[in-house]
């Protein structure tokens, strides 16, 4: 039996500089994905970027959205 296809989406958050402008912490998020739920994932992201009005061709980032969050329902 062959294995399932899993998607993995990883993210990195923080700066590993060494100057003033450098963050205290480093940190790498992952999230692991059947092939099969990939559509589930896309509709919940997209109905993520509709309730912080983040168009479809932007990059969301925690920085851009944190202020819009409070009282935000997902």
């Amino acid at each position: 039996m062959p294995l399932p296809l899993l998607r993995a989406y990883i993210d990195e958050t923080g700066d590993r500089g060494h100057s003033g402008k450098s963050s205290a912490f480093f940190a790498f998020a992952a999230v692991l994905v059947a092939d099969e739920d990939e559509g589930d994932l896309r509709a919940a992201m997209s109905k993520l970027r509709r309730n912080l009005s983040v168009p479809a061709a932007r990059h969301c980032t925690g920085t851009s959205t944190s202020r819009r969050f409070n009282g935000v329902s997902m």
